[in-house]
């Protein structure tokens, strides 16, 4: 039996709706963890430097969280940014302290994730004012927001290339260790990349519909 071209070409129709579906920008979480373990210098802004570098992520940031995981010390003496290209946020600003308090909250380390879209209503910086809890090692866990940004000064950026941590004990007595330190990065393709792909794949889809309908036609003239 020959090929039956408008049942072909319906299923070309459907193959075409169905590519287009499936080259709809899909959000892709990635996940990187880096393992440190570095003490922090006690009492000076010199602090210390981790850079690490990201590369075939095929898709421009959504969203994104940080997590931390600092043991020992006092939680108020820290100070912590996170860089990427041309942007910088604070993840934590001596946390507790105020214009009557420059000394903040005692506590020895985190374990936390930072996200914008943490449950808490303030910040980490005035943690003590929400639930929170400690593990057995006295650090503050859970999801909190940044201590005065947002992590979403990195959306739309590439995220490939170099991301750097940086933490400073501002406050002599007690020093913190940065055992490690992570990124969740929710990327999306951009608009142009899935167009081109959606184009490409139907370009394809009508160059076999043309050699269907060419098949047909020759099929037809022989018959005649």
């Amino acid at each position: 039996m020959g090929l039956n071209y408008f049942n072909v070409k319906k299923q070309i129709v459907i193959t075409a709706l169905g590519l287009m579906f499936a080259c709809t920008a899909v959000a892709a979480l990635y996940t990187y963890d880096y393992s440190v373990g570095s003490a922090i210098p006690d009492g000076t802004a010199t602090g210390i430097y981790n850079q690490q570098t990201i590369s075939g992520v095929p898709a421009a940031i959504q969203s994104m969280n940080v997590t931390i995981n600092v043991s020992g010390g006092y939680n108020g003496d820290l100070y912590c940014y996170l860089r990427h290209d041309d942007n910088l946020v604070v993840l934590l600003n001596q946390v507790g302290t105020t214009s009557s308090d420059s000394f903040g909250y005692d506590n020895t380390g985190f374990q936390i994730t930072l996200r914008d879209t943490a449950p808490q209503i303030s910040d980490v910086h005035f943690y003590q004012n929400a639930s929170y809890a400690l593990n057995g090692n006295g650090q503050l866990t859970g999801s909190w927001r940044p201590d005065g940004g947002s992590l979403a000064t990195f959306n739309n950026a590439d995220a490939n290339g170099d991301w750097t941590i940086f933490f400073a004990d501002l406050s002599g007595g007690e020093q913190s260790t940065l055992v490690s330190w992570g990124l969740e990065i929710t990327a999306v393709p951009e608009p142009v990349t899935v167009a081109l792909a959606v184009f490409a794949g139907l370009a394809m889809v009508g160059s076999f519909a043309g050699w269907i309908r060419r098949r047909s036609r020759q099929g037809e003239r022989r018959i005649s």
